[in-house]
């Protein structure tokens, strides 16, 4: 636990850095930080990171960058997750608010430091662990998100740019981020803003207000009451020019032999003048086929579209050369496609959402010896985020019995009774059986149905996809730090918090409502805007879910001064704790052995369900040498009730010459157990996805092969890797160090 002395220790202690030079595993942008400076009001008390003692010459030789409440407000900077996105050290694998919207972590935000993953940052609220953020970032990585934090109480966000596992146990190997709300307010404090870019969109609107009463000094308590709301619009990719706002990055080129990018714009045509072949907008087309003796589909004609009185509507129309006509790939690209910029059309810098939160706090001093606190905090965060439309066809999600669809033909006869049914080679090809001119009538949606011809289906549904998340965290926490006896110090802290996750997600293709659509006729192709609700719920039934994720946590500190030394007085510590850690993330996507095709496109089946117990024991030995010279020693064991044990030193040491120079160094063994996500998963699959060119001669082959079937690969290929818990997994271990020296100007008189 992050623990509390008294701020009069440290008066004259602090110093103005000039300059740091670190070098080692790992760099920092600041060297070792200064004790920082109390909340407002509070004269006694402080809370300092990195360190279980309440000693203040045991605070930590690793380096600590602190922003405080006064540097925040200077800034502009209203929100934790915005705070954390000014330090140089997060980067690499964190999760920023601009990436909310379509990623496994839907609506989070989470830091990474020193180029780690986020896995391997801990996150603390006041010194204590808080519930991970339900889902998991690329589905193994158990997170806390940063937006449950009210950025209206902070006093400061301290982050330790060092192993800390010798502290703090667990998932503490890149470092710690700290942030620790205000001991005491006064009187009533009011903030609002609204802000919007210079083109009018992107708006913001803040309000926040805070009332404190009574003061620990004089009256012996204080308590403060705070709300805050923010809500922020969504911001479209098409609202900014540049090449991060478009699928063509044709412009974008080489040498005269290293060529241009791709133009991935769907019937986009490359800088060389080449086309690949017909791909899928929201603008339907259709292709007339027959079937031979051997059930096997025939064309019969060139691609047109479903609706030619329509056109291509709000797309493109693109009149394609003779040349770039009979060079397509794709067998019966017509002469005249739409083009669409799914990138352009759809997707989004910032995902809309709103934060509401409130936190009630009231902290007593009991005598002069002892203060107790009691804080109670609630933050609700709901996110919007879409997605462009995913094609008609598609395969199921990882796990279980799969089931894809890569070529639909519309049936000539559709009916109630009508069967959607997958045949072909490999089971993927999608038409209606069941249907004739004795029981049902001619399908709508085919043209050909007439002369008894099957219509194959090439488009996307003109129907974003949207997920849309609704996290509510309640967290309660408390402690009482006093001292008795002969000078032994104590602190004694516990908390409890849960995150309850409700997700929706609308527009997603359930095969098995396609499959129906098809084979009777209740699903309008030519005009979806003619399409009843029950007609598109039929086809894109809305998923909703909530995951639940809960922490209670428990610690107990000792401290003495045990004796001196020319440098000070040696320090002891000792430190035991639990906690308790459970998920409970149902599938959103789940197998299905009755049915697999009852379940979505694109909506991944991850899922997870289990809970831990951990007991912690760790020591602290601080010893001041001489006034020039001082060591410390950590250590830290952990034991898990799913198996896992480890035992995590550390080693510190600072020189100080002279006041103008101070030498400081760290050596260090952590370790990261497997999480809950990697202990108990269900399966998951996480895709990357490549671009297939097929005018470029590297894909030619691959395209001449599949040119039947434009579906498989047209606007991308993605790659899956599918990854499932595993309850034996042994935790990780680390080695770091790190050392650093600070020079600061000579102090100047006047």
């Amino acid at each position: 636990m992050t623990p509390t002395f008294r701020k009069a220790a440290l008066r004259g202690a602090t110093s103005l850095t000039a300059f740091a030079l670190l070098c080692g595993t790992a760099h920092a942008q600041d060297a070792t930080a200064p004790a920082p400076a109390a909340s407002e009001g509070a004269d006694d008390v402080i809370i300092v990171t990195g360190s279980i003692t309440r000693n203040p010459a045991a605070a930590t030789a690793s380096p600590v960058v602190s922003i405080t409440s006064d540097d925040l407000e200077k800034r502009g900077i209203k929100t934790v997750a915005d705070t954390l996105q000014t330090l140089t050290a997060n980067n690499a694998g964190t999760i920023p608010a601009s990436w909310s919207g379509n990623g496994f972590t839907t609506g989070a935000t989470a830091p990474s430091l020193r180029g780690f993953n986020n896995a391997y940052t801990l996150t603390l609220f006041d010194g204590m662990r808080t519930a991970y953020y339900p889902l998991a970032d690329d589905g193994q990585r158990n997170i806390v998100d940063i937006n449950s934090m009210p950025g209206s109480i902070v006093d400061r966000v301290d982050t330790l740019l060092d192993g800390a596992s010798a502290t703090y146990g667990s998932d503490a190997i890149a470092g710690v981020v700290n942030v620790i709300s205000k001991r005491q307010i006064q009187g009533l404090h009011l903030d609002a803003s609204m802000g919007v870019s210079q083109r009018g969109d992107g708006d913001e609107q803040r309000i926040n207000g805070t009332y404190g009463y009574g003061d620990l000094d004089d009256q012996g308590f204080n308590i403060y009451a705070n709300f805050e709301y923010q809500k922020n619009a969504a911001m479209d990719l098409s609202a900014r020019k540049g090449p991060w706002s478009t699928a063509d990055q044709s412009s974008i080129c080489g040498g005269p032999t290293d060529g241009c990018l791709t133009n991935n714009v769907r019937n986009g045509i490359q800088a060389d003048g080449g086309y690949g072949g017909i791909q899928s907008t929201i603008v339907p087309f259709v292709q007339p086929f027959t079937q031979d003796a051997t059930g096997a589909y025939v064309a019969q004609g060139d691609y047109q579209m479903l609706n030619p009185s329509a056109g291509c509507g709000r797309l493109n129309a693109l009149t394609l050369t003779p040349e770039q006509q009979q060079n397509a790939t794709v067998v019966g690209t017509p002469s005249v496609v739409c083009q669409q910029d799914l990138t352009n059309d759809y997707e989004a810098y910032t995902a809309r959402t709103k934060r509401i939160g409130g936190t009630l706090r009231g902290t007593v001093r009991l005598n002069d010896l002892t203060e107790a606190f009691l804080m109670f905090n609630y933050y609700n965060v709901t996110t919007a985020n879409r997605m462009a439309p995913s094609g008609w066809t598609g395969r199921t999600a990882a796990g279980g019995d799969r089931v894809t669809i890569s070529q639909i033909y519309l049936p000539a006869y559709v009916c109630a009774n009508g069967v959607g049914t997958l045949s072909g080679e490999a089971n993927n090809i999608l038409s209606g059986t069941g249907c004739d001119a004795s029981n049902g009538t001619l399908n709508p949606n085919n043209p050909f149905a007439a002369q008894g011809q099957s219509a194959r289906l090439l488009g996307m549904p003109d129907m974003p996809r949207y997920t849309y998340t609704n996290a509510k965290t309640y967290r309660i926490s408390g402690g009482v730090d006093g001292s008795f006896g002969d000078g032994w110090d104590y602190m004694i802290g516990a908390t409890a918090s849960e995150v309850t996750l409700d997700v929706t997600n609308t527009g997603y293709i359930n095969a098995q409502g396609l499959m129906d659509a098809v084979a009777q006729g209740t699903y309008n192709f030519m005009d979806p805007s003619a399409n009843s609700a029950e007609a598109i719920q039929g086809v894109f039934p809305d998923q909703h879910k909530r995951a639940t994720s809960k922490l209670a946590q428990v610690m107990a500190t000792l401290s003495k001064d045990v004796f001196e030394l020319p440098g000070g007085m040696v320090n002891v510590a000792i430190q035991g704790q639990y906690r308790y850690e459970s998920i409970n993330n149902p599938s959103s996507n789940a197998p299905n052995d009755v049915n697999p095709a009852d379940r979505y496109y694109g909506i991944n089946a991850i899922g997870v369900k289990g809970h831990r117990d951990v007991w912690s024991a760790a020591y602290e030995i601080s010893v001041p040498i001489v006034d020039e010279f001082r060591v410390k020693a950590d250590g830290s064991y952990d034991h898990y009730s799913t198996g896992q044990e480890n035992f995590a030193p550390k080693f510190e040491a600072e020189f100080q010459p002279i006041d103008e120079i101070k030498l400081r160094g760290t050596f260090t063994k952590g370790f990261r157990a497997p999480n809950l996500n990697e202990s108990f998963q269900l399966p998951s699959t996480g895709y990357i996805t490549s671009t297939i060119n097929c005018s470029n001669a590297a894909f030619q082959s691959f395209c001449d092969a599949h040119a039947s079937n434009p579906g498989y690969y047209e606007g991308g290929y993605s790659v899956g890797i599918t990854s499932a818990g595993n309850p034996d997994l042994k935790s990780e271990k680390s080695t770091s160090y790190t050392f650093g020296a600070v020079i600061q100007r000579p102090a100047t008189s006047r």
